[in-house]
């Protein structure tokens, strides 16, 4: 029963989730920067943006491997791996009031997409690889199912395609470029 309402509230979340990245995404697209009130507070609250994102990630994740005892496979691992250290970086960050994290993020956030990328396809129109799925863990396993096309896989893409968003815009308003440290 609790794992049927986790299901819904995960999902419509995504949902909303998703549907604002894309207003995001057209608002980034269509109108200037300097005159977008939306584009300006997701720029000034990137880190905090971020961290809600990924802490409400982790603990869904964690809820469903832990309490729901869904086992995750190899690929919900890999992207697991470049997710959960985000939080206690963005922890450390927000501290120090450091914003050189936003170097770090991209890269981690870019790696674990790639490899939701790749799970995306698996679970709805590949087959399961050797090196990604196993007996004990399919990568095709049915465990969320919501309005006919909201998985767990689904989920991540979401959440991540969120967060790379979040990180596209602040780096459209600050300019940030390559650390000199990699130019010389």
């Amino acid at each position: 029963m609790l794992t049927a309402i986790i299901d819904h509230v995960y999902s419509i979340g995504i949902l909303v989730t998703v549907g604002i990245t894309i207003v995001t995404l057209l608002a980034l697209v269509f109108f200037r920067k300097d005159k977008n009130v939306w584009l300006s507070f997701i720029q000034n609250n990137a880190l905090s943006l971020s961290l809600v994102l990924l802490i409400t990630a982790m603990l869904g994740s964690l809820y469903y491997s832990e309490i729901a005892l869904f086992t995750p496979c190899k690929m919900c691992w890999i992207q697991r791996i470049f997710i959960f250290p985000q939080v206690l970086l963005i922890c450390i960050a927000k501290y120090k009031k450091d914003g050189t994290i936003f170097t770090y993020l991209p890269w981690m956030t870019g790696i674990a997409l790639a490899f939701s990328l790749l799970h995306n396809y698996i679970y709805y129109f590949g087959k399961e690889l050797a090196g990604t799925c196993d007996a004990a863990a399919s990568c095709k396993a049915y465990y969320v199912y919501e309005y006919g096309f909201v998985t767990i896989p689904f989920m991540s893409l979401g959440f991540l395609v969120s967060l790379a968003t979040i990180l596209l815009v602040r780096k459209y308003y600050t300019g940030d470029t390559v650390p000199t440290v990699f130019t010389k």
